[in-house]
């Protein structure tokens, strides 16, 4: 017998190059954060995830072929009512569904006590949340990607502003991962209210303007002008909300972040300095660019508002390796860790130059005097979150987000019986709500009331509450910054 075959065996025969291009498709790559690939295969294979884009799909697919039909008639009307059924459907998918998939996404990780083997990993405090969010986001675009052509479709009937209303898909798109990312930011909150019932509640406030918009032409029209920038500043108004939503969508997810992280980890510092240099280029764009007084004000107040709402819940803990990078340059460290190092009493010296700069901006770039309306309105802004941090202060809480959200809650449904009832009982019966200006947002029911309640009256009151409620809340800040260089002193465990 010859030992040829023995000695040189065949070679196994080649993978083919298909079964390799085939295999690299049918998984996700090796470069991709094992978070993320982890919770994109628990959401593709998600039965709430399947049931909507199925559903969408086949809806979608008959009212097509209903419209087609019928589009012998009239067809520009048969592709208006393409328009607003497609929205519809994507925006109910967007706009509520897919961010609620969000609700208790990190508490179902801290429950099974998982949290703890995935900080052991290379996988930090921000990765981990990255991946939460971004698997709900790339699913949305995967609806996206597959109610598009529904849009190419309906061009072929005329009468469509085509670039108007993709730009509008994809500002439905973005608005939908800020919300996504508001509530995974929210959901290790150990309060069941927030993280879960206060998302559906906001769901199904959203229902409504779902429902009408699409179905309400004018509305709808306005809508497609704005997003495709037809409007004179459309762009720029387009270009801010960009912006905006990614502020919005960076800052909820840090809130994830601070509450899952060690505390070792300093994540304020850069966000308080983030939003303090977006206020500084507002005021420099301010400076040049004059738009009317409300716009301005929402723009800043936006900006500043997320930032100063976090400062004021985060506990305050002095570590070694955070507070010596502060204490050790000396005074203007010491000064820096005033408004800059993690930590509510920080965070309330660092509110103050936020809203002096929101006040600069309002001042600088409104192109009218700056009624005593507008200052109401922004007083009574400043006075609702300040409040809240004023009342709980005074104590060692636990769980200084969940209480100072609850706080805040509690003043505004107190403000919304106190309004539905003045506005009832008519003037002079409700002049009882200078009883009532101590509370900051009653000043806008005040302002709702113009007919009873003069502008220049109300405009004394409010500062002086607004002003004395800062001040006491820095007294009490300034007492616990004392314990400031006293090392390992932890008022609160993060949630």
């Amino acid at each position: 017998m010859s030992t040829a075959s023995t000695l040189n065996p065949d070679p196994p025969s080649a993978t083919p190059a298909s079964a390799l291009v085939a295999d690299r498709l049918s998984d996700f790559s090796d470069k991709l954060s094992p978070m993320l690939v982890k919770e994109l295969r628990q959401g593709l294979r998600a039965k709430t995830f399947i049931s909507v884009f199925l559903t969408m799909q086949i809806l979608l697919g008959v009212v097509m072929l209903i419209a087609m039909a019928s589009s012998a008639n009239d067809p520009k009307e048969a592709g208006r009512a393409i328009s607003s059924i497609v929205f519809f459907f994507f925006s109910l998918a967007m706009l509520i569904i897919q961010p609620i998939r969000g609700i208790g996404t990190l508490h179902r990780e801290i429950h099974h006590n998982t949290i703890e083997l995935m900080v052991l990993t290379r996988l930090n405090a921000w990765k981990i949340v990255l991946g939460k969010w971004v698997s709900l986001v790339a699913q949305s675009a995967l609806l996206l990607a597959a109610i598009a052509p529904y849009l190419v479709l309906r061009y072929w009937l005329g009468g469509m502003n085509l670039f108007g209303e993709l730009s509008l898909l994809f500002i439905i798109f973005v608005v939908s991962a800020v919300l996504t990312a508001i509530i995974v930011g929210i959901s290790c909150v150990p309060s069941v209210i927030l993280r879960g019932l206060l998302p559906l509640l906001a769901a199904a406030l959203m229902i409504t303007p779902v429902f009408s918009i699409p179905f309400d032409r004018s509305d709808f029209s306005g809508l497609v002008e704005w997003a495709s920038g037809d409007e004179d500043g459309g762009y720029a108004a387009v270009f801010a909300f960009m912006i905006s939503a990614c502020y919005f969508g960076w800052t909820a997810l840090g809130i994830g972040v601070s509450m899952i992280a060690p505390i070792v980890e300093n994540h304020s510092t850069l966000r308080r300095l983030v939003g303090l240099g977006l206020l500084g280029i507002t005021l420099l764009t301010a400076t040049f660019i004059k738009a009317p007084t409300g716009v301005w004000a929402i723009i800043a107040t936006l900006i500043a508002l997320p930032a100063i709402l976090l400062a004021y819940t985060e506990a305050f803990y002095s570590l070694g390796p955070i507070t010596d990078r502060f204490l050790n340059r000396g005074p203007l460290g010491y000064l820096a860790a005033t408004f800059l190092h993690p930590g509510w009493p920080s965070g309330v010296f660092f509110s103050l130059p936020m809203i002096g700069l929101v006040a600069a901006i309002v001042h600088v770039g409104s192109a009218d005097p700056v009624g005593p309306e507008a200052w109401i309105y922004l007083l009574g802004i400043a006075g609702s979150i300040v409040l809240p941090a004023l009342i709980i202060a005074p104590f060692r809480v636990q769980q200084r987000f969940t209480m100072y959200s609850l706080v805040l809650i509690a003043i505004y449904v107190t403000t919304i019986v106190v309004s539905i009832f003045a506005n009832s009982v008519g003037a002079p019966q409700n002049d009882f709500l200078w009883w009532l200006v101590w509370l900051p947002p009653v000043t806008f029911t005040m302002m709702d009331l113009s007919a009873s309640f003069r502008p220049e009256f109300v405009l004394p009151h409010s500062l002086a509450w607004t002003g004395g409620f800062t001040a006491l809340l820095c007294l009490f800040a300034a007492i616990r910054l004392r314990d400031l260089a006293k090392p390992m002193n932890i008022e609160s465990d993060p949630p």
